[in-house]
C-alpha cells in the first residue's frame, strides 16, 4: 500500500542521517514537504547561541545538577534551550514558516 503525502508537512527529526534521512527521503518522494531543515535553520536564527543544541549540551547540565556544585539548587525548573525560549517563550509556530510567508 502506497501512502501519498502531497501537500502534507512531515516533521522529521534527525533527517540529516540514518533512518531519519531514509524516512524523510521516502516521505518527500511521496509528496511531503520536509520541515526539519527549515526548523533547524530558524532555531539557529532565533537562538542566541546561534546553533542547535546537542545531547552533550543537555548531558553537561545533568552532570552539573548531579554534582556537589549544584547542592543548593532545589525545586527549580531549568530551561536548557540555548536561549530559544527568550525569543519564543510560548509558541514555536513561527519557526515552522518560511521567511516572508
Amino acid at each position: 500500500m502506497t501512502m501519498r503525502f502531497t501537500d502534507k508537512v512531515a516533521l522529521i527529526t534527525g533527517s540529516s542521517r540514518g533512518i531519519g534521512r531514509a524516512i524523510a527521503l521516502r516521505l518527500a518522494r511521496d509528496g511531503a514537504d520536509k520541515v526539519y531543515h527549515l526548523l533547524e535553520k530558524n532555531i539557529v536564527t532565533y537562538t542566541p547561541m546561534r546553533r542547535v543544541g546537542t545531547p552533550d549540551d543537555i548531558a553537561n547540565v545533568v552532570a552539573f545538577l548531579c554534582s556537589e556544585d549544584a547542592a543548593w539548587i532545589c525545586g527549580q525548573t531549568l530551561t536548557v534551550d540555548g536561549g530559544l525560549s527568550l525569543t519564543s517563550p510560548f509558541d514555536i509556530g513561527h519557526l515552522l514558516v518560511q521567511p516572508g510567508e
